[in-house]
């Protein structure tokens, strides 16, 4: 599929973690491009690998093994914004374990490598409601737009969160507590609450 899903489940990822708000930003934007990481394995198809092979789009880059890795490493490279490794480790797991598992929803999908080196099977889903674009030259012509406006609106909930975060719900006191008679001031402990005698 289009990687405006992956980049909005990457930034949506980068708010999760606490961090700080100066280093909010660079968070996001690293799990932004590492959710789109393992779609560099386009960069082989111009030199004659087909896709849906090990080492061609969809292969090996897309696996979960690979992600749970980059993952890891990525967390441990992540404190050098102050940010607990586990938490960012967390994050990266969903930007990368997500592309793949995403991938094999997509309209015409041939299967996503999940499993390697565990297994070199194309995994595949009968449910395919994510809609995709047959070439990446039709990202660039005028078919494309309804797939990426489609896809921009299925994973706007993560964008959403990334920019807003969850609300956050206070709770009050009621006016009627405040007002009641029986609430009565108390005065600190071995003092005499009576006013002094004129």
């Amino acid at each position: 599929m289009p990687s405006i899903g992956h980049l909005m489940i990457g930034l949506g990822g980068g708010r999760y973690p606490a961090v700080a708000t100066h280093n909010r930003w660079r968070l996001m934007a690293a799990l932004a491009l590492l959710a789109i990481c393992p779609d560099g394995d386009l960069l082989t198809l111009p030199l004659g690998v087909e896709a849906n092979t090990l080492y061609g789009h969809r292969g090996l880059s897309h696996s979960m093994v690979v992600g749970v890795l980059l993952a890891v490493g990525f967390g441990r490279w992540a404190r050098r914004w102050k940010v607990n490794q586990w938490q960012a480790t967390w994050a990266a797991l969903l930007a990368l374990g997500s592309h793949g598992v995403l991938d094999c929803m997509n309209v015409g999908s041939k299967g996503v490598a999940l499993f390697w080196p565990i297994s070199s099977r194309f995994f595949e889903v009968s449910w395919h409601p994510i809609p995709a674009v047959i070439t990446v030259e039709d990202l660039f012509r005028p078919v494309g737009l309804p797939v990426l406006l489609a896809e921009a609106v299925i994973f706007s909930p993560f964008l959403l969160y990334a920019i807003v975060g969850w609300p956050r719900f206070r709770r009050r006191v009621s006016p009627t507590v405040l007002a009641s008679p029986d609430t009565t001031l108390r005065s600190p402990a071995g003092s005499d609450p009576r006013p002094p005698a004129a």
